[in-house]
């Protein structure tokens, strides 16, 4: 059998799953069956989760229509959950329609039954696009042979502003042979960021609403955008809803960056504890790259304002990257696996999948809002 055959009988497969499954997989979730979704939320993700809180479930799902969720349902119970955070895709001058997957669950009686394929395979038919952060080994495997493809791991960083942190990072993470060069310049780090606030021209503006920035900020949006890069649309009200409308833990502090009366750009940091301390994840930030040092010194700063011991940043972004490692940001081990299914791109596949194009910051995905 050729190589195009086993696709062919493989993909078919699939579709029977598919198919098998679509009666019992719901895309509204109301009444009798929002509460057995409950039951299923508190059991599969746990008591204390983000997934089995009303308000968050209602910021989410309701409050922005773009996201998704499927729920199967066999004789009064959840056996399944899948859900989506939709988004546009800008790639090549076209708007993509796109989601990150997240949240799968399925209970343990009904694994290796196909459910698994048959509600990622709702996302996938219904999106140009789906990408998934955190995959698990054992979805991995799942989604390779659905035609998924592997673009690696994003990047962990993080960085101690207290050297009880910096002591407990060699211990616990693994970093020690990565440490040699940031404690070598941990003091010349401090130098330059103070000498970087010396730049009096720079002014940040506390924002907790970026609409009254829209005008501002849109066109560094705009600008920022191009063909090199695969690129999630922003706007103003969309980063209200998702960082200031958010419905869960850690507090969300903006900021916008200008020079006179130009804006330059924006960051968007969350206070948040993780590993026993007290945490700042710059969720994200959005600048010419000639001004990423400036961002970085402005996140430590709110950092030490908000007694935080640690900075910390995942996502994929080479330019911002280099300005961290410059700024003696360290590495973490290891790193989240990044998926992709692509249906619509296939004309341009291998500037697609090339992981250093994507520009992914940490408020992709569930990354963020569940790092508790």
């Amino acid at each position: 059998m050729t190589v195009t055959a086993k696709k062919i009988n493989r993909d078919a497969i699939f579709q029977q799953l598919a198919e098998k499954f679509k009666d019992s997989i719901h895309s509204e979730v109301d009444g009798n069956l929002k509460a057995l979704l409950k039951t299923f939320q508190v059991e599969m993700f746990g008591e204390q989760s983000l997934q089995q809180q009303e308000g968050f479930n209602e910021w989410l799902f309701e409050s922005d229509t773009m996201n998704v969720r499927y729920v199967s349902e066999k004789d009064e119970q959840v056996i399944g959950h899948q859900a989506g955070i939709g988004f546009s895709l800008l790639h090549n001058n076209q708007a993509l329609k796109a989601a990150w997957a997240i949240d799968m669950r399925v209970r343990p009686e009904w694994k290796m039954k196909g459910l698994g394929v048959a509600m990622i395979k709702h996302l996938m038919d219904n999106h140009d696009v789906v990408g998934a952060l955190g995959v698990s080994d054992e979805a991995f495997g799942m989604l390779k042979r659905l035609g998924w493809e592997d673009l690696g791991q994003i990047h962990f960083y993080v960085k101690p502003l207290k050297w009880s942190s910096l002591q407990g990072l060699v211990s616990s993470e693994g970093v020690k042979g990565k440490l040699v060069y940031p404690l070598a310049g941990f003091g010349l780090g401090v130098l330059s960021r103070l000498k970087a606030l010396t730049n009096l021209s720079y002014k940040f503006v506390a924002v907790d609403r970026f609409v009254d920035h829209k005008d501002a900020i849109e066109p560094i949006m705009a600008a920022q955008l191009g063909n090199q890069y695969v690129d999630m649309a922003r706007s103003a009200e969309y980063l209200d809803w998702r960082f200031f409308n958010y419905h869960g833990e850690g507090k969300y502090l903006g900021r916008v960056l200008y020079q006179g009366n130009e804006a330059l750009g924006y960051l968007v940091a969350k206070v948040t504890p993780w590993k026993h301390k007290t945490c700042l994840a710059i969720s994200e930030i959005l600048c010419d790259p000639k001004h990423y040092g400036a961002m970085l010194t402005e996140a430590e700063r709110i950092a030490r304002q908000q007694g935080a011991d640690i900075v910390v940043y995942k996502g994929s972004h080479p330019e911002l990257e280099a300005a961290m490692k410059a700024g003696f940001y360290v590495e973490r081990p290891g790193g989240d696996k990044f998926m992709v299914y692509n249906k619509k791109v296939k004309e341009h596949q291998d500037h697609f999948l090339d992981r250093g194009r994507w520009r992914i910051c940490f408020s992709e995905s569930d990354m963020d809002f569940l790092m508790n």
